[in-house]
């Protein structure tokens, strides 16, 4: 008979240990100082093999599949990296992951105290880094940046990119996990009846002059008045 194979997502809420410990019991050879997301792929291509592997006599059973079934993106990629998605001129979204193995060392650590985004200004931009907390178990997180530079973005002036640094906080310490690529909001639309803030598709689009303004006492009333 075929032994079903182990799941990944089943590998993937073991801990090391118990992962080197399955595999010491299937006698699958891990060697020394293996990355854990190796480890786990180790342990699936030993399971496959026994799962497909047939009996004296025996074919290996045939499965029909869709070429268009679709494919679900896995939650997690084990790999530490952060990065960013600009909303728009006041929002940024920021989204992020730490691999399996750095994620347990770290908190297992009897100084951790938890992990937290810094917001680097880059230079030439005004204002002092500040950083948010964020739990254990979050991934992403929406960020809002003061409109304290709107006049300078109004100028269209390049003073409004960031990076951000994920970081764990080990007492005294803080350790830089991973760093995102550097982003710059754009700037807010400047106001309608500034003409030399105007914005070029405005400009293209004819409307030269300033839009006029309808008063309430101008509107022409669309309801019936049956007396």
């Amino acid at each position: 008979m075929y032994e079903s194979a182990i799941s990944r997502s089943y590998l993937e809420s073991l801990t090391t240990e118990e992962l080197l410990s399955l595999a010491d019991n299937r006698g699958i050879e891990i060697p020394a100082e293996l990355e854990r997301n190796f480890i786990i792929e180790e342990i699936l291509d030993a399971f496959l093999v026994d799962a497909y592997l047939p009996d004296e006599g025996e074919s290996p059973p045939l499965e029909e599949t869709d070429i268009l079934d679709p494919v679900l993106l896995p939650k997690h990629y084990n790999i530490t990296y952060i990065d960013v998605i600009v909303r728009d001129p006041l929002w940024v979204y920021a989204f992020w992951e730490i691999k399996c193995a750095e994620k347990e060392v770290y908190e297992k650590e009897s100084n951790f105290e938890g992990y937290f985004l810094k917001v680097c200004p880059n230079q030439g931009t005004p204002g002092d880094p500040f950083t948010v907390e964020v739990g254990i178990e979050d991934t992403s997180w929406y960020l809002g940046f003061s409109t304290g530079l709107e006049n300078l973005a109004l100028q269209g002036q390049d003073t409004r990119s960031f990076r951000l640094e994920l970081c764990a906080s080990l007492g005294d310490e803080t350790e830089v996990l991973a760093v995102s690529r550097l982003f710059t909001l754009p700037a807010l639309m400047a106001p309608l009846g500034s003409r030399r803030d105007r914005p070029e598709l405005r400009l293209l689009s004819g409307l030269d002059d300033d839009l006029p303004v309808l008063r309430n006492g101008d509107r022409l009333s669309r309801i019936l008045h049956i007396k």
